[in-house]
């Protein structure tokens, strides 16, 4: 149960902040095409599940945007940042079960490791 939380809390990390950062400035790529390539080749997808995946993790970083731009309305409270961060973590653990539900549990794996190597290369970005 930890490491699922760990891991929506990593793929949140990820999904929400891949843009601010480039993997590999030198050549131009930004984290997300990195995210697509890694997750595209290591877990060996088809076009079809290629298309699915992606659709699945733009529609969960729209989801998170609009949320977080909620976010920032003046009249914020305490007890709204709250709900709406635990909105965000339904966002994300429904995502992370879609996919699941797609992967085979040594892709799945896979898909976790890429997740967590592009979350320290976006770290290391912001440092």
């Amino acid at each position: 149960m930890i490491r699922i939380l760990s891991m929506a809390v990593s793929l949140s990390l990820l999904m929400g902040s891949f843009s601010l950062c480039l993997a590999g400035s030198s050549c131009g790529v930004t984290c997300c095409e990195k995210m697509q390539s890694l997750i595209t080749q290591r877990l060996e997808l088809t076009d079809e599940e290629r298309k699915d995946v992606f659709e699945i993790l733009r529609n969960a970083r729209n989801e998170r945007r609009a949320l977080v731009k909620q976010l920032r309305a003046p009249e914020m409270t305490q007890e709204k940042r709250l709900a709406i961060h635990s909105k965000i973590q339904e966002v994300d653990v429904a995502s992370r079960a879609e996919l699941a539900s797609m992967f085979s549990e040594e892709q799945m794996e896979k898909f976790d490791e890429i997740m967590v190597e592009l979350r320290e290369k976006i770290l290391s970005c912001l440092r």
